[in-house]
């Protein structure tokens, strides 16, 4: 995808103008979205300012920058309550996309155990390549995805190559009993 076809960039021409109404806070490179289809009643996307294909390409600073912030923001975990973070990386052309080849993290609030399911689930469903602080994502240099539970100092690295598009987020709609397909839930809501 290019940069002018992507949903994400501003100045593109499918730019997605709903982002700017679902918009929450702003910093500067990289703001923090309610989801267009949540999955539950707590999911926002994190989508880099510039055109960037994964968080993995992003410097380290930045990133410790983001999950500070994350960690100390609203989002905050409870007994009861995780924030779960995933991504799907895309760092080649030969690798399918997750429907917007431009990264957004995904954060979603799960009580403990359906957290725990997501994980498993994700971890069963693809080849494991061991864990990884949010910071150390730009060591990996391959299509990636990274499932992190916050209340942990590292998430899961699963490979990423030829993933279907939405995986994590359909296996989370799985664990939830809810549509996972966000362009599905979008002409359903407009019938």
């Amino acid at each position: 995808m290019s940069l002018q076809n992507c949903q994400f960039c501003e100045n593109g021409i499918d730019y997605d103008k709903s982002l700017k109404e679902r918009e929450l806070w702003s910093e500067s490179w990289f703001s923090v979205h309610d989801d267009k289809s949540p999955l539950g009643d707590s999911h926002h996307l994190v989508i880099t300012k510039d055109h960037t294909r994964a968080f993995a390409n992003m410097d380290r600073n930045k990133m410790q920058e983001l999950i500070t912030l994350l960690q100390h923001q609203e989002i905050n975990n409870t007994d009861e309550l995780r924030t779960v973070v995933f991504e799907h990386g895309v760092q080649d052309c030969k690798t399918n996309g997750c429907g917007i080849d431009h990264a957004h993290l995904h954060i979603v609030k799960l009580n403990v155990s359906d957290s725990g399911k997501f994980i498993e689930k994700a971890l069963a469903s693809r080849q494991y390549l061991g864990m990884a602080k949010p910071t150390e994502l730009s060591s990996c240099k391959q299509s990636y995805l990274f499932v992190w539970d916050t209340t942990m100092e590292q998430g899961y690295l699963l490979d990423g190559y030829q993933s279907d598009s939405q995986h994590l987020r359909r296996l989370l709609g799985e664990t939830l009993g809810v549509e996972w397909n966000w362009k599905t839930a979008l002409s359903t809501k407009r019938d």
